[in-house]
């Protein structure tokens, strides 16, 4: 198989993964709206993470969406 092989998508794979990001993000943001983890140290880390990763999907939708 050529390096180049390697590289080539099938166009269907992204039309399909932003739509599967866009519902895990509308997902994690309705979960997420009435967590409270004042008290909770593992809490506020697991939202902290959450937050962060959130922010990573929509930076690939963005960068996704560039021509």
């Amino acid at each position: 198989m050529s390096p180049e092989a390697l590289f080539t998508r099938d166009p269907r794979e992204v039309p399909f993964l932003h739509d599967q990001l866009k519902k895990i993000l509308g997902l994690t943001d309705s979960a997420s709206r009435n967590v409270t983890a004042e008290d909770d140290d593992f809490g506020f880390m697991v939202i902290q993470f959450l937050y962060k990763q959130m922010h990573h999907a929509e930076s690939i939708l963005i960068i996704g969406a560039a021509p």
